[in-house]
């Protein structure tokens, strides 16, 4: 089964950019997997950013961690990270 990754941003200016445009952004991390989060748009690695079409430094992330992973079809968290999330039944 394929899954797809959502991610509800907290960034104001994130928000409004999806409110504007009016459908969802679809983008990639800022880190290669296996490699380390980018806290900050100088650690974005350069092959990303010359992939991408565009590039936006919004700040140092709030929480300096990378965000949690919930995996919904099979009800678990795959990886820990910032912010709180409860399983719902």
């Amino acid at each position: 089964m394929e899954k797809i990754g959502i991610r509800v941003p907290r960034h104001a200016f994130l928000r409004k950019l999806v409110e504007n445009f009016g459908s969802p952004v679809v983008a990639t991390s800022a880190n290669l997997s296996g490699m380390a989060e980018a806290v900050r748009f100088a650690e974005v690695d350069k092959k990303i950013l010359k992939a991408a079409d565009l590039c936006i430094d919004g700040g140092e992330t709030a929480l300096k961690k990378p965000s949690t992973v919930v995996d919904l079809v099979e009800r678990k968290i795959l990886r820990k990270g910032a912010g709180e999330f409860e399983m719902f039944k």
